[in-house]
């Protein structure tokens, strides 16, 4: 990883000196960048941690399989409904706000559910990656993803969010097309 932030910063040192718009990256910078990155997604990291260390308590109690054997039980045969509710409330949980690195706690959870029901494995983190990642997709009002859009649009002269229908109308078609 060092070599290819190195071979960057080699990189922007012969474009500045063709270019005025290229800054070259100074020695200090290119030695703090990985800290500064490992700073920038710290928020994400201690979620994903938080989240795994939830649902190993879950799991240490048993918890888990007691309610996911419950759920089997309450659903009695109609398990497969579970698959396109579970995946609408991926994506509009994608689309509101990004909801895509957070979903790594659920893998687990719902393949362990999707086996118990009688599905393959892959079914239960199909259900998350494609319903998040639908979501994502589309981001209706995600901020992460329309905030720097809009913010460009306005620079442009011209008027944002005149595209949410559009993008609500992509979750939906895509969303239902996957399910």
């Amino acid at each position: 990883m060092f070599i290819l932030l190195a071979a960057i910063a080699l990189i922007s040192v012969v474009l500045s000196a063709f270019t005025s718009e290229v800054k070259a990256v100074s020695f200090g910078t290119l030695m703090m960048s990985p800290v500064n990155g490992f700073k920038d997604g710290l928020g994400v990291a201690l979620f994903v941690m938080v989240l795994g260390g939830f649902l190993a308590i879950v799991n240490a109690t048993d918890a888990l399989s007691a309610g996911i054997g419950a759920l089997v039980k309450r659903m009695g045969g109609n398990e497969l409904k579970l698959i396109p509710v579970l995946m609408f409330i991926f994506a509009v949980l994608g689309s509101t706000y990004g909801f895509c690195e957070e979903t790594v706690g659920f893998y687990a959870l719902l393949s362990a559910t999707m086996m118990a029901a009688g599905f393959d494995s892959l079914t239960g983190a199909m259900m998350v990656l494609l319903g998040a990642g639908v979501g994502c997709l589309g981001s209706t009002v995600n901020p992460f993803a329309t905030g720097i859009a809009s913010d460009v649009l306005s620079s442009c002269g011209i008027v944002a969010n005149q595209g949410i229908v559009i993008g609500l109308g992509l979750v939906l078609l895509v969303t239902s097309y996957v399910v």
